[in-house]
């Protein structure tokens, strides 16, 4: 991810978790730490595709994804991204 990133000098990362169906802290994490190191590159993260039920699972374990832009479908996100 990282040597993609400054590779293509990208500005933007989508990472689409439309088929996740199950989110622990572990995973949430995961998320965290590649953010901030894609942020450490001068680079953004959108978080696509969330379900309803990983949402809430988000919010019950508590964790924070607010360094991260999200939008509801890969297809939003990239529209995002290309405006």
């Amino acid at each position: 991810l990282l040597d993609g990133v400054a590779l293509h000098r990208a500005h933007t990362v989508i990472l689409d978790i439309t088929g996740v169906q199950v989110v622990d802290t572990q995973v949430a994490n995961s998320f965290i730490q590649a953010a901030r190191a894609v942020q450490l590159l001068g680079a953004q993260v959108m978080l696509t595709g969330i379900q309803p039920q990983i949402a809430q699972t988000l919010v019950h374990l508590g964790v924070d994804l607010g360094m991260l832009t999200t939008r509801a479908t890969l297809q939003d996100g990239v529209a995002a991204v290309l405006r």
